[in-house]
């Protein structure tokens, strides 16, 4: 727990608590439903899934040993496969010479921002995905190095009857369609707190706005 923040208080104290305990059924099932979508049908684990993952299995350490094996097994790896982070051979033998894997980890990475343990570095994981995306949607101007941000067509419709909202991206769109099912799956990370809400902009601006004024 030393490397999460003071202001994670809450997550700290969650951590521990898990740890001198063992967990129970619905943990270690929401454990697997999420290493799930992580593992099952891919081929490779990309580095910032296989850090979180890492992260869970650490924490549930006791309840998971005696049946990560046979989990794992289920999911299509082995052991030895999931510490190295990718197979040689797919399921049925045959050596690959390419890896089906998670092209953007943005939507599985939330996730695991409802587990205390992984909330933190979920968290940075999102900013720093959305700063990457940021920078390469930057194009440069010659000399004075003036930069303005690529206009992204809005080719992704909304499903909703009656919306006529268009989107950047499928990953823009499943924020925006929390909008019409009222799900808030972003929680606010402060300890006492329990604000939720539909997007994670609208997380963080209330979290700097409320927990982290003077």
């Amino acid at each position: 727990s030393s490397g999460i923040n003071a202001e994670y208080g809450g997550a700290t104290t969650a951590l521990h608590s898990m740890l001198s305990k063992e967990a129970s059924s619905e943990e270690l099932k929401s454990v697997w439903t999420t290493a799930a979508l992580v593992l099952k049908g891919y081929d490779a684990v990309p580095v910032e899934l296989k850090i979180l993952l890492d992260r869970l299995f650490v924490t549930y350490h006791d309840s998971i040993r005696l049946e990560r094996r046979h989990r794992l097994a289920y999911l299509g790896w082995s052991e030895e496969e999931y510490e190295r982070g990718y197979k040689i051979v797919d399921n049925t033998g045959r050596e690959l010479s390419r890896w089906s894997r998670w092209r953007d980890p943005t939507e599985t990475i939330r996730t695991f921002v409802k587990y205390p343990c992984t909330q933190e570095i979920a968290l940075n994981m999102l900013d720093e995905l959305e700063r990457r995306d940021d920078e390469e949607s930057l194009i440069d101007y010659g000399s004075n190095r003036k930069r303005a941000r690529k206009k992204q067509t809005r080719t992704v419709p909304c499903p909703e009857p009656g919306c006529t909202r268009m989107c950047r991206s499928q990953a823009e769109l499943a924020i925006h369609r929390n909008s019409h099912t009222k799900e808030r799956p972003f929680k606010c990370p402060w300890n006492t707190c329990i604000s939720a809400f539909g997007d994670k902009s609208t997380m963080k601006s209330h979290y700097s706005a409320i927990h982290l004024k003077d």
